[in-house]
């Protein structure tokens, strides 16, 4: 065993290559569409909420990077993502989680 997931739609060595302007390549468009729709249908999310989300966080990680390896650190980093399992792709907060923030 390889320690990969066989239900995940990402495998390794497809190339995740990005435009400056935000478009992708083909094979990484492809990539991110497996893999909203496998989220999408495993937690019964709208595909178009999950592809949102999904393209979002990727260009925000891309962004912080870029900043990172311009600027620099400026110490330890605070910030830690949420599990996928507590994100709602449809963005509307439910009320337990207005608490968290």
């Amino acid at each position: 065993s390889s320690g990969i997931n066989a239900e995940w739609p990402l495998r390794p060595g497809i190339p995740m290559v990005f435009s400056t302007f935000g478009g992708m390549s083909k094979e990484c468009l492809q990539a991110i569409r497996r893999a909203a729709g496998a989220i999408a249908e495993k937690r019964k999310e709208k595909y178009s909420d999950v592809m949102g989300h999904l393209s979002t966080m990727l260009r925000m990680c891309m962004l912080k990077s870029v900043l990172l390896s311009v600027r620099g650190s400026r110490g330890r980093s605070k910030w830690t993502a949420k599990p996928l399992s507590s994100v709602a792709f449809n963005l509307i907060p439910k009320p337990q989680d207005i608490d968290d923030y």
